[in-house]
């Protein structure tokens, strides 16, 4: 996942979240810039709290990450 400043595009954070494949399926944005992430994964993914692994062939999932920083 990687976030760019919405006006000029500027780069501005970037994590690798597993060793599989990850699809965002919704990317909402809150008035303060965080940022919720509903999808699927396979084999596992981190969102830096310690890797989620799936139960089977793939998993769903949902995160919030903060907007400034990714965590």
């Amino acid at each position: 996942m990687a976030k760019y400043v919405g006006s000029t595009g500027a780069y501005m954070w970037s994590n690798v979240t597993g060793p599989g494949w990850e699809n965002a399926t919704g990317v909402p944005v809150d008035s303060t810039g965080n940022i919720a992430v509903t999808g699927n994964f396979d084999n596992a993914i981190d969102f830096g709290g310690g890797a989620l692994s799936t139960a089977g062939s793939g998993d769903i999932f949902v995160a919030k990450l903060s907007g400034a920083t990714g965590a």
